[in-house]
């Protein structure tokens, strides 16, 4: 895949992130490297579904980090 096409791919997944077509339009519009940084992210860790009830949302909200060490000053 050359640049052209990679930025076109990058561009599309970013864009299908939320089904808005505000959010499209701005995508459209965005700069290369702000899309890639957004593509990266995505990747790394890819949305997850957000809890149906407002219970489960607290719940999801109020756990503790998974990784204690990246909280560490010293």
């Amino acid at each position: 895949m050359n640049r052209e096409e990679e930025l076109r791919h990058r561009r599309n997944v970013v864009s299908k992130m939320y089904n808005n077509n505000t959010w499209h339009e701005r995508v459209a519009g965005m700069q290369e490297d702000q899309v890639t940084a957004i593509y990266l992210k995505f990747i790394a860790k890819p949305f997850q579904p957000r809890p149906e009830t407002p219970e489960a949302l607290d719940i999801e909200l109020n756990k503790p980090p998974e990784d204690y060490e990246s909280l560490r000053l010293f």
